[in-house]
């Protein structure tokens, strides 16, 4: 049997020891803390210690997130192939190292392989202090987007789709061409306030800091993990925390990346992007109006207007996203 455990930050060493922690067993066949979540491969535990480690700065810095894989069965993956606990440690390296990106910090990875196969792997993080899902901050703070009849109908033609029946989810590039002009004007006036003092979806962006920080800061984080040919491909709103310690500015960090890798060939990256821009349009469909989706598009592209090619982009984004909805409609 052949296994692998590696300590990345050696001060720690001696506090895992003193929790039980020091032979690879420890870590992947722990019961130590809370159970978080779980899937048919994927145990992941939330680990409180009363004693923090040695120069800890605050009281959270004592938490800890346990990952465990485990394949067996159907599951099972021959020894050749990497395993996830390592690829995701060594994603973090690269989305902080290279692509300027917040994530947690890594205690330790390993993994262990017998007669041709990889039978279980596990990755231990540092707990990032007041953190919470992008989806469940947004909700929490501006709930779910409920629009008036009027906007709907709007939405209805913006999306391309007839006046009656439910409107559609999706933002037709046509309907993101006419945003985009609106949008253009929008910000010249920008300040003035709604008409009748009455507040709308566009001055929400408009004026709240916080959901305007949120959507450019978002934006420019996926930007530069493309621009360096880093693709998350896991890339959901709950795959983004939001340290919510109450400041305007919270710190943004991305998580579970254990299927991303840099892509060298173009047609890979696109289909990186593709995957990427899909899996985030899915929540952002209930938060965010269509002007909203235009603001975030602007600003990830690094483009006062869409172009035409741009548009494409758009139609292709929610072609994947509506065939991946009709496979899955969770």
């Amino acid at each position: 049997m052949a296994t692998r455990l590696t300590i990345l930050d050696n001060d720690m060493r001696s506090v895992l020891a003193s929790h039980g922690l020091s032979r690879y067993e420890d870590f992947a066949e722990t019961t130590v803390g809370e159970v978080v979540s779980r899937s048919s491969t994927t145990q992941t535990w939330r680990i409180c210690w009363s004693d923090p480690p040695k120069g800890a700065a605050n009281s959270a810095s004592d938490a800890f997130y346990l990952k465990t894989y485990r394949y067996k069965g159907a599951t099972r993956r021959l020894a050749l192939w990497p395993d996830k606990a390592g690829l995701e440690a060594r994603n973090y390296r690269t989305l902080r190292r290279d692509c300027r990106v917040d994530v947690p910090d890594v205690v330790a990875h390993g993994s262990r392989r017998r007669w041709g196969y990889l039978l279980d792997a596990f990755i231990l993080t540092r707990a990032i202090p007041h953190a919470v899902c992008l989806d469940d901050y947004a909700k929490r703070r501006w709930g779910t987007s409920q629009p008036s009849a009027a906007t709907k109908l709007r939405h209805r033609r913006l999306a391309g789709g007839a006046t009656g029946g439910t409107p559609g989810p999706h933002l037709s590039s046509q309907g993101a061409k006419i945003l985009d002009d609106d949008n253009t004007n929008h910000c010249n006036k920008e300040g003035q306030g709604a008409a009748d003092g009455q507040a709308t979806a566009t001055t929400t962006v408009i004026n709240d800091p916080l959901r305007r920080y949120l959507l450019t800061h978002t934006a420019d984080i996926v930007a530069r993990m493309h621009r360096a040919d880093f693709f998350h491909i896991d890339l959901q709103w709950r795959n983004i925390l939001v340290a919510d310690d109450g400041s305007d500015r919270p710190g943004i960090f991305l998580i579970d990346s254990a299927r991303g890798s840099r892509r060298q060939w173009k047609i890979l990256q696109a289909h990186g992007r593709l995957r990427d821009l899909s899996s985030l349009s899915k929540e952002a469909r209930s938060q965010l109006t269509p002007r909203e989706h235009v603001l975030w598009l602007r600003r990830y592209f690094g483009v006062a207007r869409l172009t035409q090619e741009h548009h494409a982009m758009i139609r292709t984004i929610q072609d994947d996203r509506r065939s991946k909805d009709h496979n899955d409609p969770r």
